[in-house]
Parts: structure tokens; sequence; C-alpha cells
């Protein structure tokens, strides 16, 4: 029927169009639910990326604190690496980062760097991308900034297993 409906008006639907369709039979839900879903986290996605934007411009941070977290989100199946990083400023007002990829590499980190405010002092463990992506900028040592958010892994893990 669908097939029809395109031949009729001569077009042919587009690849986004064809996954809104899988998606909605897979989930069992009309395909504007689905549609209104993806629209509505497209535009959670842009509000995103203009708060982040603001926020680095507006707020002066004295130093970050990065790692990575191996895990899974939802399922075994889905094995992720959450990178995670607390911003802190002069007053020692925290701000939490996260971006969840599939690699653990520097092309990865570089990526989640992008969102990240500008420091003059990162403190991490001895992850080899740091030093690439921050040079001189990372300090590869464990310390009591770097226990700060070893603790906030555990709660983070709990968090991506139960979405």
């Amino acid at each position: 029927m669908i097939k029809k409906m395109y031949e009729e008006k001569g077009k042919k639907p587009t690849e986004r169009a064809k996954w809104e369709r899988k998606i909605a039979r897979i989930l069992g839900v009309h395909l504007r639910t689905v549609q209104h879903h993806l629209k509505k986290m497209t535009n959670t996605l842009d509000f995103y990326k203009i708060i982040i934007q603001k926020l680095n411009k507006e707020i002066k941070f004295e130093y970050t604190i990065i790692d990575e977290l191996y895990t899974y989100i939802g399922k075994k199946i889905k094995r992720y690496y959450v990178w995670a990083c607390i911003g802190a400023t002069r007053t020692n007002k925290k701000f939490y980062y996260y971006y969840p990829s599939k690699e653990k590499n520097t092309q990865a980190l570089f990526l989640f760097n992008q969102d990240l405010p500008k420091v003059n002092k990162v403190y991490s463990d001895g992850n080899f991308s740091y030093d690439r992506v921050y040079g001189d900028k990372a300090t590869l040592e464990e310390s009591t900034k770097t226990n700060i958010i070893e603790d906030l892994n555990p709660n983070l893990e709990i968090k991506f297993l139960t979405s």
C-alpha cells in the first residue's frame, strides 16, 4: 500500500522515512508517534548544544576532572564507554558532562572535549588519550581530584543500567 502511494506520486521514500516506518512497526505504535518523538529528540539535542555553548562562555572554570567508565546501557549486549567530566568553578561549583561512546580512543575523547569548558588544568587517570588531547594541561595521576569522579562511577553505572 505504501509502495503504491509513492508510485502514484512519482516519489521514492527517503532512508529516514523507511527507518521511521521500521521503528513504528517494531514498537507497535503509529508512524506519527515515532515522527513526533524523533522531532522532539532533535529539538532537545539542539537546545542542549545551545545551553552548553552559553554555559562555557559565561562561566569561568578553574579545572576539570575527567574519567571513562565501561558499562552497559540497558542490556549487556549494548556495551559503551561513558566519558564523564566534572567542571569546577572558582567557587567550587561543579557542572557534570557525559558522553557515551562505542570505543575508548582519542577520537571519542576529542568529540567529547568539544562540549567541555576550556581550562588550564585537567585531572585524570593514566589513560593514553588524555595526554594526546590535553598535552601539558593533563595531570595523569591518581589524586584526591580524580577520586571525586571515581566515586561517581558506581552511581553512573546504575543510571545507565536502568535506562
